[in-house]
């Protein structure tokens, strides 16, 4: 029993505005998971997550 976990951009899966509770929300993302709808953020791996850390953390 796995869980899938897709990290996505809050902006790309907004639910229309209106009464918003964690619940409903909730529900919302798990619909747009089902059916393929959330597009998942792009996570660099290996020398380019750590060459980014490092740009973040330079001084001019």
């Amino acid at each position: 029993m796995g869980l899938d976990i897709t990290v996505a951009q809050a902006a790309h899966v907004k639910n229309v505005p209106g009464r918003k509770t964690d619940i409903n929300d909730s529900h919302w993302l798990a619909t747009l998971h089902r059916f393929g709808l959330v597009r998942p953020s792009f996570i660099p791996e290996g020398i380019f997550q750590r060459m980014r850390l490092l740009s973040r953390h330079r001084t001019n």
